[in-house]
């Protein structure tokens, strides 16, 4: 699964858009959450609904060319794949993670990690097929296992073809417009529900999250929804076999998050967090705070890795761990760090955060200089990370691609 871009917490963006900053940025988002409505999507890209593979859905009228450029021969014990379509990914051989081994760069298309040797990812080749291809990081020979029956921008799919989830906006969104939630299963693709956008605007350090349409790691649920702005609707569980709806959730919940394996989902609100499975409902989860900005599951999902401002006054951030077993939240530095991530089980990688001009990084002072640190978690030794030349993650002032996608292996 995939995590989301998350937003940040509304005392500290009101704070900022009452300030006399004369930086405004107004994003137009949605909420989540059903409605009733017919079966067919926007005008703008109106597929059809089949039962078989040849006639679905295009999720956009255009698709853009993705590029892979992949290093070969490179002994692999661990991997992590970090960024997201937008700013592109990285995938890093990370046995030592303090001197991790750049081995691909991939852009304009989302992927995963297969295996040892082998990372996916999609590529559109007309406008009623995308294929997955499988490339193998010891040789750069390239196969087509499986392909989609449409072009689409997946939020979540699986490496084997057999599922994906997306959706489907207009070309034009205004407040009020619908955005369509699709699930491709059982060589079926077809509209699951939709919910209507509205209007937020927001001046925050991480923006606002994209919309969820995010699968399982077990593939048998999927949630969806975008619960930012006036006008917001809860998120939405759908049975994938049935393609029913299972739950939905209140307003309380800002943030959905699924567990690294199994159907447990986590339910982010404004100051703890909750758990939903369909056997057991939601439950509390003792000893959390607000996960606030792109909490990450380690490998063996035991724990979870998130930034939040360490005082909701002050501009600085943290990076904090919480473990499930014992039911405790604790700061892994007192130093200003933010965008922590699991690299490999046992290890965290987090940026560290220094005063900067205004001009380059918003009014909050305050962002990434440049510099990855790596956490022994069971030392608590904090190591710079050292990147090769031209490897480095970081591209100054944007750290958008610090983010968590896949590890391996999953322990």
């Amino acid at each position: 699964m995939r995590g989301v871009p998350l937003v940040a917490t509304r005392r500290y963006c009101h704070r900022v858009i009452r300030s006399s900053v004369a930086l405004a940025i107004v994003l137009s988002l949605t909420a989540c959450g059903p409605r009733t409505t017919s079966n067919a999507p926007p005008a703008a890209s109106r597929p059809a609904v089949s039962a078989s593979t040849s006639a679905s859905p295009q999720a956009s009228p255009t698709a853009q060319v993705p590029s892979v450029s992949c290093k070969t021969g490179i002994a692999v014990k661990a991997l992590l794949l970090i960024g997201q379509k937008s700013a592109g990914s990285l995938l890093y051989e990370v046995s030592n993670p303090t001197q991790p081994k750049l081995l691909c760069r991939i852009g304009s298309t989302s992927a995963h990690i297969v295996g040892s040797d082998t990372v996916a990812y999609l590529r559109p080749v007309s406008s009623a097929k995308t294929e997955i291809v499988h490339r193998s990081l010891q040789t750069g020979l390239e196969s087509v296992p499986a392909s989609l029956p449409f072009v689409a921008d997946a939020e979540s799919w699986r490496p084997d073809g057999s599922l994906a989830a997306y959706t489907v906006q207009p070309a034009e969104l205004n407040p009020g417009d619908d955005i369509h939630v699709w699930l491709y299963a059982s060589h079926t693709a077809a509209q699951l529900t939709t919910y209507p956008l509205p209007l937020a605007d927001c001046i925050c350090r991480f923006g606002l999250p994209d919309p969820a349409a995010a699968l399982s790691p077990d593939g048998q649920y999927l949630v969806s929804g975008w619960l930012v702005g006036k006008g917001a609707q809860p998120f939405v569980v759908s049975r994938v076999a049935d393609r029913t709806r299972v739950q939905s959730f209140d307003l309380s919940v800002r943030i959905v998050l699924w567990d690294r394996g199994g159907h447990r989902l986590f339910l982010i609100g404004q100051d703890s967090v909750r758990s939903w499975t369909p056997g057991a409902g939601i439950t509390d989860l003792a000893g959390t705070r607000q996960w606030s900005f792109m909490p990450s599951v380690s490998p063996d999902g035991g724990q979870v890795v998130y930034t939040a401002y360490v005082d909701p006054n002050q501009p600085q951030l943290g990076a904090f761990l919480y473990d499930l077993r014992s039911a405790t939240t604790r700061q892994l530095s007192n130093r200003p760090r933010s965008q922590v991530l699991f690299a490999k089980s046992g290890w965290v990688w987090y940026l560290e955060e220094a005063s900067c001009d205004p001009n380059q990084c918003g009014p909050w002072g305050i962002g990434p200089n440049g510099k990855v640190f790596a956490q022994d978690l069971a030392t608590g030794q904090e190591t710079e990370v050292t990147f090769a030349s031209n490897e480095a993650p970081l591209t100054l002032p944007n750290s958008g691609i610090f983010q968590a996608r896949d590890v391996w292996p999953a322990e």
